[in-house]
């Protein structure tokens, strides 16, 4: 089993993006039920980190997992 465990940085940057996209919380919670389906989704970066590209209403925003 795997955790969602957001870093305060991480947290940090939501909070600033969310004010230019207003979507992002509720994209964020899809994506964490996505990733609790499946994990390892996105680009392998090596070392356990994947890259996932989150569509976002007014563009895209690159997020990087680690496990």
């Amino acid at each position: 089993n795997y955790k969602i465990i957001p870093t305060p940085e991480f947290i940090k940057n939501i909070k600033i993006l969310n004010k230019k996209y207003k979507s992002i919380k509720k994209d964020i919670l899809k994506l964490a039920n996505q990733l609790e389906l499946n994990p390892t989704m996105g680009i392998s970066l090596g070392n356990n980190t994947f890259k996932i590209r989150l569509k976002i209403i007014r563009g895209f925003k690159d997020i990087f997992i680690a496990n």
